[in-house]
């Protein structure tokens, strides 16, 4: 009889002391000292259930700085999609105010980063000056040879590329820099003397310097790239010479 009272007893404590880990789950003990000492800032819970079954979870913050990659990647997208639906629909005027727009980047670097003037010696007319001509000349001249040029040459094969190249560096190349020199020099008041003396001494270099960097840039261009955006890609590629040129032009 005693061990039968006792065996009773065991199993009233044993669903007691089950009942009320039901009823409290949590509440004491290791998991107790969990809810405790976990700071704020870890966000770390019990259980993804209101009875805590689902055990530890963590929320994970997402990646610092992910939100804002996406964000300017997704701007620079839609400027990208902006521009090709004006270059579709106005071609001719989007192309010139591209090349005026990077002359006159070519010359901001010119005059802040090579000739090193500061902001308080800038010389903003001559940025506007350079801005006019590739409006004024280089975007129509070079947009408008381009056209020609595939008339010229209407095939897209490797040699069809290779003939561009040659008719546009060998012949447009220095009939292009012998106007844009003393244009250049014009605007900026030269008399015609001064500005040929400059062209003399300036043209060589120039010309050598071109094919430097050009033959190659061109063979890709004309190989790779849709007409219509060939005076974009060479205006970008240009930004650096553009400054070259700008630098060029303005020495005394």
């Amino acid at each position: 009889m005693a061990g039968g009272a006792l065996t009773e007893t065991g199993r009233t404590l044993g669903k007691g002391f089950a009942h009320r880990l039901r009823a409290e789950p949590f509440s004491t003990g290791i998991c107790g000292s969990v809810h405790s000492h976990s700071s704020p800032g870890s966000r770390v819970k019990l259980g993804g259930q209101p009875d805590g079954r689902a055990g530890l979870a963590a929320e994970v913050p997402p990646p610092v700085g992910s939100r804002e990659g996406l964000d300017a990647r997704a701007g620079i997208m839609a400027l990208w999609r902006a521009y090709q639906r004006a270059l579709t629909v106005h071609p001719w005027k989007v192309q010139v105010l591209t090349a005026g727009s990077l002359m006159g980047l070519g010359d901001i670097i010119s005059q802040q980063l090579v000739e090193r003037r500061g902001l308080r010696e800038h010389q903003t007319g001559r940025t506007l000056t350079m801005v006019s001509v590739g409006c004024g000349f280089v975007g129509p001249v070079v947009g408008g040879w381009y056209r020609v040029l595939d008339r010229l040459v209407p095939g897209t094969t490797k040699v069809d590329a290779l003939k561009k190249m040659l008719l546009d560096q060998g012949g447009f190349a220095p009939c292009f820099l012998g106007c844009f020199l003393p244009l250049v020099g014009a605007l900026n008041g030269l008399s015609a003397q001064d500005n040929w003396a400059k062209l003399r001494q300036d043209y060589p270099d120039a010309l050598i310097t071109n094919y430097y960097l050009w033959p190659a840039v061109q063979l890709a261009n004309f190989y790779l790239v849709p007409l219509h955006y060939r005076l974009a890609v060479v205006q970008c590629v240009a930004v650096l010479w553009n400054s070259y040129l700008s630098w060029k032009a303005h020495r005394l």
